[in-house]
């Protein structure tokens, strides 16, 4: 038995290749395709004639993926986050939210790759990573945020540890985790 498949639509928007796709994990028909034209773009798969947002990157958008989510995920203010992989403009952290009116908005720019960077995910448990002796936990603090930073026996609010990220690139076959605090992010 063979199926039979059918083109629905075809969206003709980016002015170069798309290189990367991914469907929203939990806002059904949300998608992005990232572009070598340095674009971010958000569809709507039941009406692809225009997309819901856009963005240009710098670089050409080499891999996307969104904030999982999940059981272990289930931040609401999450929802809309985006990490971009843009060849030689590093890797970026956006604030896609698809229902609000507002543009996209960059959050973080990650520029520690030698070379051109072409993967990026997140770390789905913050915690494996920085409960490990390693120069991750050594950056990013302990995982509760907290601490007698002081010194007068007193602790600051508990605060939601950074979210943590995974990147590659492509001369210098490196593999970097890093992280990023949505909540101090430049204004």
């Amino acid at each position: 038995y063979v199926c039979v498949c059918v083109c629905v639509c075809v969206a003709y928007r980016h002015s170069m290749g798309v290189c990367s796709l991914h469907s929203h994990p939990s806002l059904d028909h949300v998608i992005a395709s990232g572009s070598y034209d340095e674009s971010l773009l958000l569809w709507d798969d039941r009406n692809a004639s225009a997309p819901l947002k856009e963005g240009h990157l710098g670089g050409g958008v080499w891999r996307i993926k969104w904030y999982p989510s999940g059981p272990s995920h289930h931040h609401h203010h999450h929802q809309g986050l985006l990490a971009a992989a843009c060849m030689h403009n590093g890797c970026w952290t956006l604030d896609c939210n698809v229902a609000s009116g507002e543009p996209m908005e960059l959050l973080h720019h990650y520029t520690g790759h030698g070379s051109l960077a072409y993967g990026v995910d997140w770390c789905k448990s913050r915690e494996s990573c920085l409960q490990r002796p390693s120069p991750v936990a050594a950056e990013v603090g302990s995982i509760d945020g907290g601490g007698d930073v002081d010194g007068d026996g007193s602790s600051p609010p508990r605060k939601e540890p950074p979210l943590l990220l995974a990147s590659c690139s492509f001369y210098d076959h490196s593999l970097h985790i890093w992280s990023t605090d949505i909540d101090r992010h430049p204004s």
